[in-house]
């Protein structure tokens, strides 16, 4: 039987990921390999994809993945489900894992006692060292087309108007088992153009619809979007459930006072 806590937490991303989809542009969006976006959290190794959709006319030719730098966080609901663990691993997958520059150049930092992958400056409102963030490309100028659906790269239509590529995967470690709702993970963009030695560097570039390449910095995201995070969802008890445990612990403890 699914749980109302687990029931409304579903329910939510559904809702955002289907408000996200809506968007024309570039949209970020993290899923479970298996493309779910929720699971009951246990002990044990998860692998994450990150697919990057771009949506606009149905000319999927038109539409080009360039290159970009993201970051994958952590944030806890309810206390959250995971106590310790987090992103254990994160590398750029094919086509995006191609060119001059293209690796695993993360790190791993900390939050609740989770570790998310990525530069732990995110929150700045200055330039970010590229040091730390996963860096994906396709190797090609103006970028990879849509509408290339080879096992090489993985890609496929979404509805009529949006096609998607696979970027990365990240692998998520639980190790012990919090006692709140839930433990979600997402992308966190840079807040402003990285930087990699004295050279600045955009957050993202694509282009859509046949226009001029989208260079994109944290400051001025043009039509990027982020979908709605994966949810590892905790055994979070119903009230009724909670209200029938304390009844038991009342009959239990008078019982005791009564043999007392």
């Amino acid at each position: 039987m699914i749980r109302k806590s687990h029931v409304s937490l579903l329910a939510a991303a559904v809702l955002s990921a289907v408000a996200t989809q809506a968007q024309a542009g570039f949209t970020y969006d993290l899923r479970f390999s298996d493309d779910t976006k929720s699971k009951a959290a246990a002990v044990g190794t998860y692998t994450l994809t990150l697919w990057g959709k771009i949506s606009g006319d149905t000319n999927y030719g038109n539409d080009f993945w360039n290159n970009g730098y993201v970051n994958v966080g952590s944030t806890q609901v309810g206390g959250g489900a995971i106590a310790t663990g987090g992103v254990t691993n994160g590398a750029p997958v094919a086509p995006a894992n191609v060119g001059s520059g293209a690796g695993t150049i993360s790190q791993l930092v900390t939050a609740y006692g989770i570790s998310d992958w990525g530069y732990s400056s995110t929150a700045s409102t200055g330039s970010s060292s590229v040091a730390g963030m996963l860096f994906w490309r396709t190797g090609t100028a103006p970028g990879i087309a849509g509408g290339n659906p080879s096992p090489v790269t993985q890609g496929h239509a979404i509805d009529a108007n949006t096609w998607e590529y696979p970027l990365a995967t990240y692998t998520v470690s639980i190790n012990t088992l919090g006692v709140g709702a839930a433990t979600n993970f997402n992308v966190i963009l840079p807040s402003a153009n990285v930087r990699s030695g004295t050279s600045t560097l955009p957050v993202i570039l694509y282009s859509f619809d046949g226009g001029a390449a989208t260079t994109n910095n944290g400051t001025s995201l043009d039509n990027v979007t982020i979908g709605s995070p994966v949810q590892f969802v905790g055994d979070v008890p119903e009230p009724a459930s909670l209200g029938v445990l304390g009844l038991g612990a009342l009959a239990l403890f008078a019982r005791r006072r009564r043999s007392a």
